[in-house]
């Protein structure tokens, strides 16, 4: 079954690339166009693989004062359309995640601010063949926030978090079934990830505590599917030097287990922007567990990448300086914000993926006059969104050691959501990486031998000829299945060989190819 969280898309569109040089489809373009506004909600995309992806939107039309529509409709893997369903749904509803199984496709949805009598969970199964469709329905923890997902079989796995207690949750959609098992009910604890082991039929927990302001410990859990606990095992960081701020499960090839993420120098004040939740981080870790062996730690600071030099501003150097001319400080980074993608394995190797962003302030100066007429100067600070900068790349082998390290420049983009902006792919010993920026696809084909100048960038496809994009709003690329990528996002077109359509804002989606 593949499981994935869900994307949030806006369009899609057809486009063939090859490694070494990306280029359009010769052939008529395969693209699928919506009407839409530049400030109209959200689409969110189903990935299916082969079989296709299924959109589906909230719509404006309220059945009474708390239920609305939703559409769901299902595109095969050319975006040909099979199928629209549309079902009345409370509209604090979220969508939050899907699971696919033959024929049928698993959406999730849930609220978090619900009534302690309303059932706060929503199964939606899909019959892609027919649209046929199930609901299930159910009660799960007052208040809680839904915090990982995984799909297997008919099987949901989930945890969920309020004040007093972490629960993973498991549900049988086969039978109809909920069981929910307190994990851990002290303060300051979270789930980092959920991984299911498919071969030795298990589910891994990977818990984060808080000990002090300047550490945190790990907790690697081990499930069966029925979820009786199997072990528990506690991961210590002992130099005291660091604290570790994430975590992320990898099952490795060789039977064994690691752990990667982000980690900070517990001596520095973290900036706290108001603007998000996410912790600056010095470098990347790794830990290779070997049953109850849990292996040294290995530190990756961010300052020991190639060609990092190029990515400091002058301020930044002075404070290296000044930290290195400083012999009692043996240790120091810069921080970074970073949204860390999903380890990929590569061959016998580990890539580890992290997206650097900055919260992006401007300065508006006004005049303001006194009871008595007299000019005052004002200025106020506005919040323009996240400024992304670059994504670090890693390759590490299944024991932890840095094999190479790359810088991938990420222009221009400014979005008021944090989420994944660069799609990452394995090309046999190469690695693709790519991202939509203002309606071109700019990718790069990375390895342990290329530099952060080889980068190309090409046009994306338009339906008619003459279509030109006047604005690009929204802007995304993921991977699809096989080869293929789905570029995707919101369009405003202008084409005056129109009649009637001289000016449209589109909701678009194309299909890429690396081969």
């Amino acid at each position: 079954m593949s499981t994935s969280l869900y994307k949030t898309l806006f369009i899609v569109s057809f486009l063939v690339i090859i490694p070494v040089l990306l280029q359009a489809q010769s052939k008529k373009v395969v693209r699928a166009e919506l009407e839409t506004t530049e400030d109209a909600k959200p689409f969110n995309i189903v990935n299916l693989g082969k079989r296709g992806l299924i959109t589906l939107t909230k719509l404006n039309e309220f059945i009474d004062r708390k239920t609305q529509n939703w559409s769901f409709t299902f595109y095969n893997n050319m975006l040909q359309k099979k199928w629209i369903k549309k079902l009345p749904m409370s509209e604090d509803f979220s969508f939050q995640g899907y699971g696919f199984e033959k024929d049928t496709a698993y959406l999730f949805f849930y609220k978090e601010n619900k009534r302690s009598t309303e059932n706060n969970l929503k199964i939606i199964a899909f019959e892609l063949s027919k649209g046929n469709n199930l609901h299930i329905d159910t009660l799960v923890t007052d208040k809680a926030k839904l915090t990982t997902l995984q799909f297997y079989h008919q099987y949901a796995y989930y945890t969920i978090e309020n004040k007093s207690k972490i629960s993973l949750s498991i549900n049988n959609f086969a039978e109809r079934s909920h069981k929910e098992l307190v994990i851990d009910n002290s303060d300051e604890t979270n789930v980092e990830n959920l991984k299911i082991d498919t071969i030795n039929q298990a589910i891994y927990l990977l818990i984060k505590k808080e000990i002090s302001k300047r550490e945190n410990k790990l907790i690697l859990k081990k499930y069966n599917f029925e979820g009786t606990e199997l072990s528990s095992i506690d991961i210590n960081n002992t130099d005291e030097t660091k604290k570790l701020l994430t975590g992320m499960i990898t099952l490795l090839k060789d039977g064994f287990i690691s752990i990667t993420g982000s980690y900070n120098l517990s001596n520095e004040k973290p900036s706290n922007y108001a603007e998000t939740s996410v912790l600056e981080a010095a470098g990347m870790y790794f830990i290779r567990i070997e049953g109850n062996l849990i292996k040294p730690i290995r530190f990756i600071n961010f300052l020991s990448f190639n060609n990092i030099n190029k990515y400091l501003n002058k301020r930044e150097v002075s404070k290296i300086k000044k930290i290195q001319d400083n012999k009692t400080q043996t240790d120091f980074s810069l921080n970074y914000l970073l949204i860390e993608h999903e380890v990929i394995q590569q061959n016998d190797n580990l890539i580890m993926v992290s997206e650097a962003f900055y919260p992006e302030y401007r300065v508006i100066s006004d005049m303001s006059y006194d009871y008595y007429g007299r000019m005052t100067p004002t200025s106020r600070t506005i919040f323009d969104g996240y400024r992304y900068t670059n994504a670090f790349v890693l390759c590490l082998d299944e024991n932890g050691n840095t094999k190479w390290n790359q810088l991938f420049d990420i222009w221009n983009i400014l979005t008021m959501e944090i989420k994944e902006r660069v799609s990452v792919m394995p090309l046999k010993d190469d690695l693709l990486m790519a991202y939509n920026d203002d309606g071109e696809v700019v990718y790069k084909i990375m390895n342990d031998t290329t530099t952060a100048s080889d980068i190309e960038n090409l046009k994306i496809e338009m339906t008619y000829a003459n279509d030109k994009a006047m604005s690009n709003p929204s802007s995304n690329i993921d991977y699809w299945y096989g080869s293929y990528y789905l570029i995707y996002g919101i369009q405003t077109i202008k084409n005056n060989s129109l009649a009637n359509r001289s000016k449209r804002t589109v909701f678009y989606m194309n299909k890429v190819s690396f081969e």
